[in-house]
């Protein structure tokens, strides 16, 4: 202190202050465009893999630019896998289903159209177009899809022991499918020959008697053409049954067709017929016997004179032998009356 006067010690000074930076805006990141997308797949691609049960393989996108293509161009197609291939092969067939155990009254079939057998032995309508044509469901919806417009079913012929008059008919058992509407009329045709008999056996191990038959003379010469029917009788040695329907009416599923071929009342007989001792062979004068029928035979008188008995044994489609027998039971002969009926 000098003069009475108080000074102020001078005030160190103090460092600079450092200032922050200016907090200037950033710049934006530059935009990166994404790469041009691929073609979308159509939606049948994805459903297709779908149905073939294939796990989608979820793929990250490439970071290449795809090339674009000029707009006349197709885009590139991907090569399908091998078992692609396979489906669309097997795609391609009709839906048919193998033919099994079959249901009582339908027999197997060389020849027929319209029908398909069913895995569980019946018959139902075909389709007139391929599943693989369908372009969306419609051939899961219904029973049948696009139905053809009829149906035939055709029996094996049958070949009998000989020409003769017989009965024939069939029964048919069938219902309206799922969801249809309408009638179900079966028709049953026939065809038939009076030839037939005299074709030689075919499956045997000597071709000798197909080779030396003669044509003109064998079934196919003298084969009817087909013709409706009901129930009737009929002179023939062979004869085949076919089922038609109409599927326009309805659209049936057939669980029995069974042609059936017996024969009307049959009789034979004779009053007075003679016989000689030991036993005498009488054909029958009825020729349609198909089967050996009941003969009933009474006598008339014995040749001794004595009273007797008469018998008929050996009986076939065409006649039987005749006894007559004395009293004391020699085979005398005699005079006999007969009848016989199927």
């Amino acid at each position: 202190m000098a003069g009475g006067i108080f000074r102020r010690a001078p005030r160190p000074q103090r460092a600079p202050r450092r200032l922050a930076p200016a907090l200037v805006p950033a710049a934006p990141p530059p935009v990166i465009s994404p790469p041009p997308l691929a073609p979308a797949r159509p939606r049948w691609t994805l459903f297709r893999r779908r149905a073939g049960r294939r796990p989608a393989r979820h793929l990250a996108p490439a970071l290449v630019p795809t090339p674009v293509l000029p707009s006349s161009a197709p885009p590139p197609r991907r090569p399908r896998p091998a078992w692609w291939r396979l489906r669309r092969r097997a795609s391609r067939r009709p839906l048919r289903q193998p033919a099994v155990a079959l249901a009582a009254g339908i027999l197997p079939s060389s020849a027929s159209g319209g029908f398909v057998l069913h895995y569980s032995g019946v018959l139902v309508p075909d389709s007139a177009a391929l599943a693989s044509t369908d372009l969306g469901t419609a051939v899961f919806d219904g029973f049948v899809w696009r139905p053809m417009s009829a149906g035939l079913y055709r029996a094996p012929g049958i070949t009998l022991a000989k020409t003769a008059l017989v009965r024939t008919y069939a029964t048919t058992v069938a219902v309206l499918g799922p969801g249809s509407a309408g009638k179900i009329d079966p028709q049953l045709q026939i065809r038939y020959s009076q030839s037939g008999a005299q074709d030689p056996a075919m499956w045997t191990g000597d071709g000798n008697p197909m080779w030396a038959a003669d044509p003109s003379m064998q079934m196919w010469s003298g084969l009817s053409p087909w013709q409706n029917w009901t129930k009737g009788e009929l002179i023939t040695g062979f004869i085949q049954h076919q089922l038609a329907i109409d599927f326009t009416e309805g659209l049936p599923i057939v669980q029995q067709f069974t042609p059936v071929i017996d024969q009307p009342a049959l009789a034979d007989g004779a009053n007075g017929v003679a016989v000689a001792a030991g036993g005498s062979r009488i054909d029958f004068a009825n020729g349609n016997f198909l089967e050996p029928p009941a003969v009933t035979a009474s006598v008339v008188s014995v040749t001794s004179g004595a009273v007797g008995s008469a018998s008929a044994v050996d009986i076939d489609s065409q006649g039987f032998t005749a006894h007559v027998f004395g009293s004391d039971g020699a085979d005398a002969g005699g005079v006999i009356n007969w009848i016989a009926h199927n």
